[in-house]
Parts: structure tokens; C-alpha cells; sequence
């Protein structure tokens, strides 16, 4: 059975404390049960709003006793960009946070997220967690062959932004890279945040919804030197295939903004 993803989009409750509900809860498919090996997230501000970080923890719950064993408590931090400047800033990239956790769900168990704020915040944010899971965890194999493509996004919506045609040689897709980055000038007015889904008429592959590897959060003054950070690694996976399918690439920005944004997507497979 393929690996499968799930993500959860929601704005941050800004009060102080917590904790608060984080988008809705959701079931985990039918045809378990499953095994969840991956937690990650991340967070963002949306507009500006000077000397306002984000930090905090979120939880995980198992709202109908379906998560073995209960995840409860399970605190997690919030890792997200620090206060802004009021004269220049130097906008950080916000990377994809990737926990590796190991809990057995059964088939329609469902599961909540909450976070909890250490500070109060004004400025409205953004936000993202989910979740890898699968029959089992997946090896790490090597990258023997990789196709990909990029896109401009021209709308917050979810668009098809292409298909992936895998080789005639194709047994298994063993790794996904969602990348995004930034074209164009700096606005600090303006935050950035996506993710990718993978379809096919070909193999089964739904739900599978993963979160790009950066974020760029809304800064409070004039936008200077953006500075790197470390690649992110590629999401492990298993996903059996058929030679020669094709494989839908939808992006979306999780944002209500979606100019400049450029999604590459890459698929390594054996």
C-alpha cells in the first residue's frame, strides 16, 4: 500500500495561551490500519506586524481513541520566524519542520490539531500541519532516476500545474521534493506559503497532499537580503507504480498571496 499524505491550512487563534483548535479534525482513510511516521509543519505571518514573533507548541489528538498509542499529551514546538524590524528587514525563510514519530491509527480514526501561543500575536498568520503515513515506514532508496516540474503560480487556487510522465522502466516512486521559491522584488507586505497534490488516472495515490519545503513570512519595513538556509530533504516514500504513468502535479498557495511564486515539484523513482 503507497505511503499517503495528509495536511491540515488554518490561521493561528492570536490569543495568548491555548490551546487552540487548528483547522478541523479529519479521519484517516478507510483501509487501515495505518502507520503514521511523520509530523511536520509550518507557520508564518501574514501581514505585517513589527517585533511579533510566533512561538508556542502544537498537539496532536486522538478524539475517538483510534491512535495507538494515544498521542496525548504530544507537544510539539512551533518553529516559525522571529519579530520584525521596523526600519529594514531581513526577511527570514521559514523551512518545513519534520518530526519522525511512530503511531499505529486505525481505518477512520480521527485526529485534531491544537496549537498554543507563548505570545500574544495581532498580525493575522499562516499555517500548515500534517502528517506522512503508510502500511509501513519506507527505506530510504537511492535516486536513480528524477523528473520534475516548475510552475508559476497565477492563481491562489489549485491549479494543475502538470503531469510527470515516469519512465517504462518505473517500478516504484521512492521520493517527492515540493520546492518553492521566490521570483521578483521583495514586498514586505506580502507572505508566501504552498504545497503540492499528486493524482494519477494511472495508480492510486489519493489522499496525498505534502507542504513545500519553504515559507516566506510578511515582514514590517523595507524588504533587504533575504537569506538562505539549508535544503530541506526529500519526503521518503513507497509508492508502487505502473510503467510509464503519468502523474498530476496540482499546486496551491496556502497564502492569499500567490504572485512570484515558483513550485517545482520532483518525483525520484527505480
Amino acid at each position: 500500500m503507497a505511503t499517503k499524505s495528509i495536511v491540515v491550512n488554518a490561521s493561528l487563534d492570536p490569543t495568548l495561551g491555548g490551546p487552540r483548535d487548528f483547522g478541523a479534525s479529519f479521519l484517516m482513510p478507510a483501509d487501515g490500519p495505518w502507520m503514521i511516521f511523520e509530523l511536520f509543519s509550518t507557520f508564518i505571518s501574514g501581514t505585517p506586524g513589527a517585533d511579533e514573533g510566533i512561538s508556542g507548541y502544537m498537539t496532536v489528538e486522538s478524539l475517538e481513541g483510534g491512535i495507538l498509542p494515544d498521542p496525548a499529551p504530544a507537544r510539539y514546538p512551533i518553529i516559525s520566524s522571529p519579530s520584525a524590524g521596523t526600519t529594514v528587514d531581513h526577511q527570514p525563510i521559514v523551512a518545513l519542520t519534520r518530526t519522525p514519530v511512530l503511531w499505529d491509527a486505525a481505518g477512520k480514526a480521527e485526529l485534531k490539531f491544537r496549537t498554543f501561543l507563548s505570545d500574544t500575536i495581532t498580525a493575522p498568520t499562516f499555517g500548515q500541519i500534517g502528517i506522512l503515513f503508510g502500511k509501513e515506514i519506507p527505506a530510504f532508496r537511492p535516486r536513480i532516476f528524477s523528473n520534475g516540474i516548475e510552475y508559476e503560480a497565477t492563481s491562489a487556487d489549485e491549479e494543475l500545474a502538470g503531469t510527470i510522465t515516469l519512465s517504462e522502466r518505473a517500478k516504484r516512486i521512492v521520493a517527492i521534493m515540493p520546492h518553492l521559491n521566490l521570483s521578483g522584488a521583495i514586498s514586505s507586505a506580502d507572505a508566501r506559503m504552498g504545497q503540492i497534490r499528486l493524482d494519477s488516472d494511472d495508480i492510486e495515490l489519493t489522499p496525498l497532499t505534502l507542504p513545500c519545503d519553504f515559507a516566506f513570512p510578511a515582514g514590517d519595513a523595507t524588504g533587504q537580503a533575504v537569506p538562505s538556509v539549508y535544503p530541506q530533504p526529500w519526503f521518503d516514500v513507497d509508492i508502487p507504480v505502473r510503467e510509464g504513468a503519468r502523474i498530476n502535479v496540482f499546486t496551491k498557495a496556502t497564502s492569499t498571496q500567490h504572485a512570484d511564486m515558483i513550485f517545482q515539484t520532483f518525483l525520484a523513482y527505480e
